[in-house]
């Protein structure tokens, strides 16, 4: 019932969004005067944020996707909280956070392992 083709949605992962919400009767999926039973077929197009696409490679600062051929890929899987809690060198005040998984001393011991890529939170980073 409330499929309708007459309204944009926003892509839940997108990267950013474009434009403003016009709140008014096109965002609605029923119209106002006829009730919630009743179906809207004002397009939204003009009324909401639109979806944008990203290209990571022109994101902020100079960091780019790992360049490393699949077949030599190292792949390290790892738990944030817990690797920089435990580690020695980073300072108390880094550790069980992001900014303790960039620490030099943390890239250091990843190198050292022969890792050329990590995977923590659903991001694969280098």
């Amino acid at each position: 019932m409330r499929c309708n083709p007459a309204k944009l949605l926003l892509d839940p992962y997108a990267k950013a969004v474009h434009g403003e919400l016009a709140w008014d009767e096109r965002i609605f999926g029923y119209t106002w005067a006829d009730g919630p039973d009743s179906v809207n077929r004002l397009d939204s197009l003009d009324a909401v944020p639109l979806s944008v696409v990203v290209d990571p490679a022109l994101g902020p600062g100079e960091d780019s996707p790992p360049r490393t051929p699949y077949a030599d890929t190292v792949l390290y899987e790892i738990h944030v909280k817990g690797f920089t809690a435990r580690h020695p060198d980073i300072p108390a005040e880094l550790r069980g956070t992001y900014a303790g998984l960039a620490h030099p001393a943390a890239v250091q011991h990843l190198v050292r392992l022969g890792v050329t890529a990590w995977n923590c939170c659903r991001c694969i980073s280098r």
